[in-house]
């Protein structure tokens, strides 16, 4: 376990500067007028991980993919066997397709890739393969851009094993952010605990900072100070 550790830190060393290099993750400065975010489970957060603004620098979503390749074959072996890797749309479409390139090279044998979208049916949200299917019996790895509470991946494992399929025990993302136990064991280049607050004990709150959307282009426009 010490040698997975540091393995795991020496990735978070090289990629999460990286990431803040290339404007994909955001802090809170601490001053009150500046607006802070809510989460997919509108908890509140004062750092946020973007992983569309990651992705458009296709080069180093590309290292990237070729990285966590490389990094989940070297903690769990028998990812050399599997057939498909899917991702939970949108976010995580070009990841499953770069970790599949790339293990492809690995093995120097196809490895397909495919996504789940999401549907909503009286308040309850699930992932189901829209635009597509697998083969029953398929063995699938589940990928996603960055990891909080494992809503979307667990979600996803549960459409990969409805379609007949079968979901390795490992997940692997670009930012894992979960900061509460996940039984499925995660592998990621970096990993940032996310720090949460329900919305009647957040402190930035407490200071009058506006609450907002990160993922719309316009807030994140406002968190950058710009």
């Amino acid at each position: 376990m010490e040698r997975h550790s540091g393995l795991e830190d020496h990735m978070n060393n090289i990629w999460f500067p990286r990431i803040k290099e290339v404007g994909a993750f955001w802090t809170h400065s601490g001053i009150a007028s500046h607006p802070h975010i809510w989460t997919t489970l509108k908890n509140h957060s004062n750092e946020y991980f973007n992983g569309y603004v990651f992705g458009q620098n296709s080069p180093l979503l590309d290292e990237a993919c070729k990285s966590l390749a490389s990094f989940l074959v070297l903690r769990f072996p028998e990812i050399l066997d599997v057939d498909r890797i899917i991702g939970p749309a949108m976010g995580a479409i070009c990841i499953a397709d770069g970790v599949a390139r790339h293990l492809s090279n690995i093995r120097q044998k196809p490895c397909l890739s495919g996504f789940v979208e999401k549907e909503e049916n009286n308040g309850k949200r699930r992932m189901v393969f829209k635009r597509m299917n697998i083969y029953h019996g398929e063995t699938v790895l589940i990928v996603d851009n960055t990891i909080n509470m494992g809503s979307s991946v667990h979600l996803t494992a549960e459409a990969v094993k409805e379609a007949g399929g079968r979901v390795l025990p490992v997940f692997g993302a670009i930012m894992n952010r979960s900061a509460v136990s996940i039984k499925t064991r995660i592998v990621s280049l970096a990993h940032i605990p996310a720090t949460q607050w329900k919305p009647n004990k957040c402190p930035l709150c407490a200071k009058n900072s506006e609450v907002i959307e990160p993922q719309l282009p316009r807030n994140w426009k406002r968190l950058q100070g710009l």
